[in-house]
């Protein structure tokens, strides 16, 4: 089942298959150089990350990023840090915490930071959730374009945990996390999943358990399960919901923002193709523990 990480993105879709990890840049050096290798003069600024990931860069630079991922990766492989345990490629189905990838094509560089964790079936009166998974994971260098491809904002919207005046830079790390479900009908007729992320106007079932809310409408997310229609006998899948938990210059500096607690979520349930709603809310836990 498992596709790409955040796999609503066109702009991902080259980079990692079903599980397949992602990678980050270093979270040392200025805030205007992703990283230079300690065994490669090549430097790789935000200007550059930019182009690579909005198909703008010139050859020149394509090949320098090149060099600079062999680098990143040869200097990983010989000392990771606190992040970046495992560099794997796109066929691996069953990423760990510390997996991470980098496309040269794309710029991008992800990294998981929790393994992939089971969140129960669920069946609504014959519409069945199943194969439930979630994990953190991060970009360590991305453009504001780049991101919008992913998740959809405005001025008004950012990270969960980012203060209201916090807002996102190009080049800077994001921290995020992606809820990925299969649907199955197994009726004889069609059923509309209202998605993950609630009904709309509940704009505060987005809490953690020390009773904090956030208000769903000023949250940088992406819900691919809202208004899933899936007909009588079918299954559909691979539709996830991310949400930006937090950015920062760095990917030390995003994470440190998250806090070691979960983050609670109050769905939505499903309807009949004449918009009788069916019961099936339910409040999912996300573990943020890094």
């Amino acid at each position: 089942m498992r596709k790409i990480i955040m796999a609503s993105s066109v702009l991902l879709g080259g980079l990692l298959l079903a599980g397949c990890g992602n990678s980050s840049a270093s979270n040392k050096g200025s805030s205007n150089t992703a990283r230079s290798s300690s065994s490669s003069n090549v430097k790789i600024t935000n200007s550059d990350i930019s182009n690579l990931q909005d198909g703008t860069a010139d050859s020149l630079t394509k090949s320098n990023y090149k060099k600079y991922a062999s680098s990143l990766i040869k200097s990983y492989s010989r000392n990771s840090d606190t992040y970046h345990k495992k560099h794997i490629s796109s066929s691996n189905t069953n990423p760990t915490k510390g997996d991470y990838q980098i496309s040269v094509k794309n710029g991008l560089e992800m990294t998981y930071l929790s393994d992939l964790i089971n969140i129960p079936d669920q069946n609504i009166n014959g519409l069945k959730l199943f194969n439930t998974q979630y994990w953190l994971s991060s970009i360590d260098k991305i453009s504001k374009s780049s991101l919008n491809q992913i998740v959809s904002g405005s001025d008004d919207t950012k990270p969960v945990f980012n203060s209201d005046n916090d807002t996102i830079k190009d080049g800077d790390a994001v921290v995020m996390v992606t809820v990925e479900t299969d649907f199955k009908n197994t009726t004889d007729q069609t059923l509309s999943y209202d998605g993950l992320s609630g009904y709309a106007g509940g704009d505060y079932d987005f809490t953690t358990p020390d009773g904090k809310q956030f208000d769903r409408e000023k949250v940088l997310y992406n819900d691919e399960t809202t208004d899933v229609d899936v007909q009588a006998g079918k299954t559909v899948e691979d539709k996830d919901m991310i949400i930006v938990l937090a950015s920062g210059n760095n990917l030390k500096a995003a994470l440190a923002k998250v806090p070691n607690t979960y983050l609670q979520i109050k769905t939505a349930g499903a309807e009949t193709k004449d918009y009788d709603q069916i019961d099936g809310t339910r409040t999912i836990k996300l573990n943020l523990k890094h």
